[in-house]
């Protein structure tokens, strides 16, 4: 009988763990790719569509191509610290979303159109941000200021280009860092490097 608790009780630990699913260099889906309740770890690969994260899931994109949204559904949450996303990155729900490197092109989503019941929140680690042209002073933002278009730098020095929307309860917060030594390093090069081509010419 005790065997048979201690084997009932390893059947549900296993089935309450989440699997890790890896996305690697030469992987390709041909249409979108869900992931349900699990882990996803983005290092490669094509995914020629949306990556949709349900239920509880979790992501770390590292690298990678997706051709279309990053979309994290119910209580999902992701992390961003490198490869492409074209379309843009959405949370309809109750999402987490950090982006620290990477690119994105498209819009940064949070909540979903006309849902007051949406409570996602993303937060952009960088520098020098800028809304419509103007320095940030106010570095979370609601409804109160539903949309813009953002720019500035992440953490990793990779620029930042996108309109964003807010809807319901959601939230978009903004964190300033340091940027990284490698990208101080590159910019204190560049100002001088630029000198000596101009009294070349």
């Amino acid at each position: 009988m005790k065997q048979l608790s201690i084997l009932f009780t390893l059947i549900v630990l296993s089935s309450l763990s989440q699997a890790e699913i890896y996305i690697d260099e030469g992987d390709f889906y041909p249409s979108y790719l869900q992931v349900f309740n699990d882990t996803a770890i983005m290092t490669g690969g094509t995914i020629t569509e949306n990556l949709y994260l349900k239920d509880d899931s979790h992501g770390g994109i590292y690298g990678g191509y997706i051709g279309k949204f990053l979309v994290l559904d119910d209580t999902s949450d992701a992390s961003m610290h490198g490869g492409h996303v074209v379309e843009g990155i959405s949370s309809p729900e109750d999402g987490r979303f950090n982006w620290y490197g990477g690119t994105i092109e498209g819009e940064i989503r949070s909540g979903w159109y006309n849902s007051p019941s949406c409570f996602s929140y993303h937060k952009i680690y960088g520098y020098d941000f800028k809304i419509d042209g103007e320095a940030v002073m106010d570095f979370i933002l609601t409804t109160q200021r539903p949309s813009g278009h953002l720019t500035g730098f992440l953490q990793d020095g990779t620029a930042i280009d996108n309109d964003y929307a807010i809807y319901g309860g959601s939230t978009i917060e903004l964190v300033e860092v340091v940027p990284e030594p490698a990208t101080l390093l590159l910019l204190g090069l560049g100002v001088p490097m630029l000198s000596g081509f101009r009294r070349r010419r």
